[in-house]
């Protein structure tokens, strides 16, 4: 494909790659100057690097509490390690219909709700779920925040991250904020950062070989972080781009979108239209070498393994017509004029 649905930095691996000077690999100095730069960006409460985000959200279950026998509400249309990290603590998801924004329904939440041990929610594509709402119902219930695909969004003016929940980031290579491998991060609240911090290394804290829980082995590689706090600098400035090419495809493309929460300010991730007739769209657009992706075509509580018997008729609708079109940062305009005129010729 000419025009790639994802894009990536080019890296000066010259001037990132510290770890390499002091021979830090593992949890060095580069990885704790990510946290903190990471929380006075975000304004949350602490940092802990991690190896990926799915292991992110697995140990904040598990922190909670969370293990055989629990319950934790979780949409449907969204990649697997929401659920999965559920299934990993032997414990039981419940799928949470979704609503015209992509995320979770505050009002299907309201359903399950006193059949849950904790929510996690999803900021889909780069838009925000409503927070608020989702707190609200919650009460006392635990709420984790998966941001995997919404680094440097905000929520009434407030960066993502410093809202008050457990909150999981991903920076594989096609985030808005990405390395060159798996790493991820957990913000949050103090007291639970550092339970994370000690998860993600076998359960060591600040004694070597000395375990206070069974943990796992998710630290965040030293060069990645080296890599990170590099990116970190052109990370709004690439996301306003986001927001330019978004906005000249709302402007100049008629058909149904992801409607974007008026709460909140995205960094759209990915760019969802949603047509009766994705696939024509998608053929016209591979015979011009333009890359697109139709997500989550079996929605999570469809799969063999997940299966509720549960009906979500907006996530079984959106699943079939969904299409993503390219809009990351490095789209040069006459890119963005191409795709959006040959979208045009097919809604």
């Amino acid at each position: 494909m000419s025009i790639k649905l994802s894009g990536f930095p080019k890296i000066n691996f010259e001037q990132v790659l510290q770890s390499t000077k002091d021979n830090s690999y593992i949890l060095g100095p580069s990885v704790s100057k990510f946290e903190n730069n990471f929380v006075k960006y975000t304004g949350a409460d602490s940092c802990a690097g991690t190896g990926n985000c799915t292991d992110s959200l697995r140990m904040c279950l598990q922190i909670l509490g969370i293990g055989p026998g629990s319950r934790v509400a979780v949409p449907s249309f969204t990649w697997l390690s929401t659920a999965e990290v559920v299934k990993q603590l032997y414990a039981q998801p419940v799928f949470v219909d979704i609503n015209n924004t992509l995320n979770m329904d505050p009002k299907c939440l309201a359903e399950v709700i006193d059949s849950v041990d904790a929510v996690i929610y999803v900021n889909l594509f780069g838009n925000v779920a409503d927070i608020d709402s989702i707190l609200n119902i919650a009460g006392d219930i635990p709420v984790i925040e998966d941001n995997a695909q919404g680094t440097g969004a905000r929520y009434k003016n407030r960066l993502l991250g410093s809202t008050g929940v457990l909150s999981c980031y991903s920076f594989y290579p096609t985030k808005n904020l990405a390395t060159i491998g798996d790493a991820g991060c957990v913000i949050g609240k103090e007291e639970h950062v550092s339970k994370i911090k000690s998860l993600r290394n076998h359960g060591q804290l600040d004694i070597k070989f000395n375990a206070y829980n069974i943990g796992w082995n998710s630290r965040m590689d030293s060069i990645h972080a080296d890599i990170l706090n590099n990116e970190l600098e052109y990370l709004d400035a690439r996301n306003q781009r986001r927001k330019e090419i978004a906005n000249y495809y709302s402007s100049n493309i008629k058909a149904e979108m992801q409607v974007m929460n008026p709460d909140c300010e995205p960094v759209y991730h990915q760019f969802a239209l949603l047509l009766d007739d994705p696939k024509k769209l998608q053929n016209h657009l591979y015979s011009k070498n333009i890359q697109t992706r139709r997500y989550y075509s079996t929605p999570i509580h469809q799969l063999n393994l997940y299966k509720t018997g549960q009906n979500l008729p907006y996530t079984d609708s959106v699943s079939k017509r969904n299409i993503c079109i390219p809009v990351h940062p490095y789209l040069t305009d006459a890119e963005v004029d191409t795709i959006t005129s040959e979208v045009k010729k097919c809604v």
